[in-house]
């Protein structure tokens, strides 16, 4: 089995349009020679990452899809300096669509190839944070009236120390 294709789809969805925030989603087709195709996600805001992702798929059209580790490897160490978050996201979505193809060639869902079920749930969390307080609380809302029992936010706008 080859590779013939990976392709980034960048997406946005209007998450809140009273405060008009975005948020852009970039998901990974990665498409085989047999017709198995793989999804990824890669989201981590820029949409520089979708380029970055067309950028790496060049690189591994034509080889196994199954050589995850050397795949990641490659493209870990394919620029002098490495990291940073928009070389790691298109990593991770790339190899997650990896990971989809090899779980649908042997028949087993990726969670058996990486290890094993380890629980039956997890607990959720919501957003509460919004441009004025006012958002916020609506945005809470929405979040408590979907079920969910843990909120986390940010209410100086993902400033960290450098509150104006």
């Amino acid at each position: 089995m080859k590779i013939t294709s990976i392709k980034a789809i960048p997406a946005s969805a209007l998450l809140n349009p009273a405060a008009g925030i975005t948020r852009n989603f970039v998901f990974v087709k990665i498409e085989t020679d047999e017709g198995i195709v793989g999804w990824g996600e890669a989201t981590s805001g820029p949409l520089a990452v979708a380029t970055m992702v067309d950028e790496f798929g060049q690189l591994l059209v034509g080889t196994d899809p199954m050589d995850i580790e050397k795949h990641w490897q490659t493209l870990y160490h394919y620029f002098h300096v490495r990291g940073g978050v928009v070389q790691m996201s298109a990593i991770s979505g790339i190899e997650i669509a990896l990971w989809d193809i090899k779980g649908q060639a042997l028949g087993a869902p990726i969670y058996q190839l990486l290890g094993g079920k380890v629980r039956d749930r997890i607990w959720c969390y919501g957003r509460w944070d919004g441009q004025t307080p006012e958002v916020s609380v609506q945005t809470a809302t929405r979040f408590v009236e979907q079920g969910m029992t843990a909120l986390k936010g940010d209410p100086f706008e993902h400033r960290g120390i450098y509150i104006d």
